[in-house]
């Protein structure tokens, strides 16, 4: 939809909230507009030029792993960014850790993007590298 983040084209995630108004008449709100994520580390050495061609070929991978692709989902993969985050795993004191958050296109494609990615995803100059997914299986519904 035109002005909402996310998709452009195909389905898009749709969170819906059921209550009841004051008046006691039942309500389902759909909200639009969140996109499911989750988080790798980032390999030693990567660097912003480097998340084009990251988001590139997952993006490949994970539309090449579809069994069907009956919705013609051209983009799984909506965004890959560089943000510091810390590890709950361990001790670290304050220190932070570049992580990739991968912003996909679908619910249902965080499973496979999180097999891919620790099964080991080849991208460019960076090689092969085996990701260990941080958030991934917290449900969308109650992110």
């Amino acid at each position: 939809m035109p002005g909402f983040p996310g998709a452009t084209q195909g389905p898009v995630p749709v969170v819906r909230m059921f209550g009841v108004t004051q008046a006691g008449n039942s309500v389902c709100c759909h909200i639009h507009g969140f996109s499911p994520y989750f988080y790798v580390p980032a390999p030693t050495g990567f660097q912003p030029g480097q998340l084009s061609d990251f988001q590139k070929e997952l993006n490949v991978a994970v539309l090449r792993d579809m069994r069907s692709n009956k919705d013609g989902l051209s983009q799984a993969v909506l965004a890959v960014e560089i943000c510091s985050k810390q590890s709950m795993y361990g001790y670290h004191g304050q220190h932070l850790t570049p992580f990739l958050k991968i912003t996909m296109a679908l619910p249902r494609l965080i499973a496979p993007a999180k097999r891919l990615l620790e099964q080991g995803l080849r991208c460019g100059s960076l090689g092969t590298h085996s990701y260990q997914a941080y958030e991934a299986n917290i449900d969308f519904e109650i992110r």
